[in-house]
């Protein structure tokens, strides 16, 4: 079974080979990953999205979170390009080889993930209205 535990995304993708993988528990925790600087790399990211997203943060538990919305003034998404290419820069630093296929996934689908975010700066993305996951009402409860 290959398993993408990569928690700080929005959805969370499973891959499996084995039936009996349908029969584990939902709420089991996810396991960290097993090579050191890609574990500490996902921590950080994690911390990082959950710091620039308040509404995910607070369905996540985090009541203080509650309190603020989300920067999304063009300022505050060019920021964001630096702090997004030292992540990816961190990524890449790791070799994939010698990796586990569950590490290895999850660092390709990290620079993945993060070269969308940094090619979406260009556009200024995130002040639009409306996008493929619906508009301001579908969040705002």
């Amino acid at each position: 079974m290959h398993r993408l535990v990569f928690a700080g995304l929005a959805a969370a993708l499973l891959c499996s080979t084995a039936p009996a993988a349908l029969a584990q528990p939902a709420t089991e925790a996810a396991r960290p990953a097993a090579n050191a600087a890609l574990a500490a790399l996902l921590t950080d990211y994690e911390a990082y999205l959950k710091a620039r997203d308040p509404i995910s943060a607070g369905q996540e538990g985090d009541l203080a979170a509650k309190s603020r919305l989300p920067d999304i003034s063009r300022e505050a998404e060019l920021a964001r390009q630096p702090v997004l290419e030292a992540f990816r820069a961190r990524a890449r630093a790791i070799a994939s080889d010698g990796l586990s296929s569950d590490d290895r996934l999850n660092r390709d689908f990290l620079i993945h993930d993060l070269d969308r975010s940094i090619e979406a700066i260009q556009y200024d993305s995130g002040r639009l209205a409306f996008d493929s996951e619906g508009g301001p009402g579908q969040s705002a409860s």
